[in-house]
């Protein structure tokens, strides 16, 4: 089988799988070959595989694939854009200017921080207007997929799913494009990847608990411990809209694990499909792994490397989780 053939059925995924390991192919070469078929748009099936693939190469290679991508461009068309004019400090970059030391320091040795600061009272209102109060309008998931169904708050909580995303021309109002352009916020993660933010986004979570939930389903709400592979460089901010305490979902993180580890291929064999893995199963991965839970009240603000293993705990059946998630990375490749 040619590392250049990308029209294999999914049962015969891992067959490729233990070919590339056969010959030893962990290395840039084909990763390299995997990034030129996502550029060639596959359709969806090819490409759910291709990411499979993807993510299995970048704990091979012991997360080498980010530092080579700083200084190589796979494909001749890595691209910096132009830094957002900044539209004034924001309450987000009060709270980063004050502790960015710290957060660096921390981010380097546990993948971690959270800010002894919360947004402010009058920013976590506006947040809270723009998400409730004008009807907010919030995307249905089927699994990792979004749906067309746009429903109001009060018709998602009488559903069935456990996370919902807030519409994004919601999260274009002036509070949330604030947070999202922070200079403090970019100039932070500007040194933390070692390379310029070029893309900045987004995001308004809703979750929800429900009764009687199979692993399967929380697993596809990211309630089971993952990594993420957004792009090979990237940092996530994670701020709670609401009150986050014991059943709320608190967002949990294997401290130390977006560190690079050498993986056998007995412990990939562990893996399921989407890398998605129980409080059990993590801690065979990482025996001495310290689980470290973010309880917070509105407004508290965590930067994390999500390369590194993490969830949001299951919520209790009845209550909810409002949080707000921004990302920044230093090229334009997104994998999902």
């Amino acid at each position: 089988m040619k590392i250049n053939d990308c029209h294999w059925m999914k049962n015969e995924t891992r067959l490729f799988v233990k070919e590339l390991f056969r010959r030893d192919l962990v290395g840039i070469k084909p990763v390299e070959a995997l990034l030129k078929m996502l550029h060639a748009r596959p359709n969806a099936s090819t490409k759910s595989e291709l990411l499979v693939l993807l993510r299995l190469c970048w704990l091979r290679t012991n997360k080498e694939i980010s530092k080579a991508w700083q200084t190589k461009d796979f494909l001749g068309e890595k691209t910096f854009g132009q830094r957002v004019n900044s539209r004034g400090k924001n309450d987000l970059d009060i709270i980063i200017e004050g502790e960015k030391v710290e957060a660096l320091d921390a981010l380097k040795r546990v993948g971690y921080y959270r800010f002894k600061r919360k947004l402010d009272l009058s920013t976590l209102g506006s947040i809270r207007t723009v998400l409730h109060d004008r009807a907010g309008y919030i995307e249905e998931l089927e699994g990792q997929k979004r749906l067309c169904n746009v429903l109001t708050r009060e018709e998602a909580l009488g559903r069935e799913k456990l996370r919902y995303f807030y519409d994004a021309t919601f999260l274009e109002d002036d509070c949330c494009v604030a947070l999202r352009d922070s200079v403090a916020l970019e100039e932070l993660a500007t040194v933390h990847l070692g390379n310029r933010v070029v893309r900045k986004t987004i995001e308004g979570w809703l979750s929800v608990g429900r009764e009687n939930i199979s692993s399967e389903i929380r697993s596809m709400a990211a309630q089971e411990f993952h990594f993420d592979l957004d792009s090979f460089n990237f940092l996530k901010v994670f701020i709670y809209i609401s009150d986050v305490l014991d059943g709320n979902g608190p967002h949990q993180y294997i401290a130390g694990s977006h560190l690079p580890y050498s993986l056998s291929k007995r412990d990939l064999d562990k893996f399921p499909p989407y890398f998605r893995l129980s409080q059990k199963d993590i801690g065979k991965i990482f025996p001495d792994g310290d689980i470290v839970t973010q309880y917070g009240y509105a407004g508290t603000v965590v930067v994390e490397d999500t390369s590194g293993f993490h969830r949001g705990e299951p919520l209790e059946a009845g209550k909810t989780r409002d949080m707000i998630v921004l990302k920044l990375m230093d090229d334009d490749w997104s994998f999902g």
